[in-house]
């Protein structure tokens, strides 16, 4: 007979609540079993270089304190976890933070399926510490305090001495460089079945007003041009896309495009499943990708940077009126 773990019947058990009647289905669960937004990284003892810093981004749509998987587990997540670790060998003291520029959470689930969380280790940093840390794969989740709140900033990996006080005015510090770890992460690609990170919207032909608009940041850990899933489709992108349209009826023109404080790429799956990018556009940096006669359906959108250690802040337009381009909208 198979023997289920405890995290399988953990999921099994809330497949089942979301069949009773009067329970809502919803996403409201932190699946380790979905790819990781931000990549998996494989370390070891004595890895180097220590501290290991991957570029990611806090917040989601699950409320965590309400899913009682834990004491002090608080904060929004997305489903997927926001990076994978597989650890290996024996160490004395393994060392998981989070360092960024607003109050942030960690939910760690670890290869025993123990489920650690934290909230101020130091200052608004969360800091998680495992002591000879099992050998396997420990699933990482970065919380916001609010669905609506998306903290940029950098998970970091350390043997050592690091802590988040020591370390966040070298990250965060003007002019601060991150070493680019595109090399060291790797993930399944960019992956159109995942939650989009930053929310999505359902819009009906001749919706107003017009434009539609929504802030996010740009950038992931997957080289979009090494995807090869179109022509022109290049920079760093996360997995899961930043955002999704449902657009209800045909459209005669539809217009997609992303204002930024920095140099961003579009990345747009229609619902035909074909990829179409943009770089530069209207004379600018910012990207725009024009669909005539859009179907209806689903589009998927990533907005990419051109370095893995880049979070372009900025809007994402949405309009069916093609007077609107990123000349004519305010700057991020």
């Amino acid at each position: 007979m198979m023997r289920l773990s405890n995290r399988q019947l953990c999921f099994l058990f809330l497949s089942l609540l979301l069949l009773l009647p009067g329970v809502v289905a919803a996403q409201d669960v932190l699946d380790p079993n979905e790819a990781p937004t931000y990549g998996a990284v494989a370390l070891a003892s004595g890895f180097q270089p220590d501290p290991h810093i991957i570029t990611v981004l806090s917040g989601g749509n699950v409320d965590v304190s309400g899913l009682g998987i834990g004491e002090g587990c608080r904060g929004f997540a997305t489903t997927q976890p926001d990076v994978q670790l597989t650890w290996s060998g024996r160490t004395d003291m393994l060392r998981i933070f989070f360092v960024g520029e607003g109050d942030a959470t960690l939910i760690v689930s670890d290869p025993t399926e123990q489920i650690s969380c934290n909230d101020d280790f130091n200052s608004q940093n969360p800091a998680i510490e495992f002591a000879n840390p099992a050998s396997g794969i420990y699933d990482v989740w970065i919380g916001s305090f609010s669905a609506e709140d998306f903290v940029p900033g950098y998970l970091v990996v350390t043997e050592g001495e690091s802590v988040p006080g020591a370390i966040q005015s070298s990250l965060l510090g003007m002019g601060a460089e991150v070493e680019d770890d595109s090399q060291a992460l790797t993930t399944d690609g960019i992956n159109a079945n995942l939650e989009a990170t930053f929310g999505t919207v359902e819009l009906s032909p001749g919706f107003t007003p017009d434009p539609f608009s929504v802030s996010l940041l740009s950038g992931g850990a997957n080289d979009v041009a090494a995807q090869a899933v179109g022509e022109n489709c290049v920079g760093y992108a996360a997995t899961a896309p930043d955002y999704s349209l449902n657009l209800t009826g045909d459209s005669t023109q539809l217009r997609i495009f992303f204002v930024g404080e920095g140099d961003t790429t579009l990345v747009i799956r229609d619902p035909s499943g074909e990829f179409i990018c943009n770089d530069d556009s209207f004379g600018t940096r910012n990207p725009t990708i024009d669909f005539r006669n859009a179907l209806a359906g689903q589009y998927d959108i990533w907005v990419g940077s051109f370095s893995t250690s880049d979070l372009v802040g900025g809007t994402l337009y949405i309009t069916e009126i093609f007077s609107n381009d990123p000349t004519t909208v305010p700057e991020a």
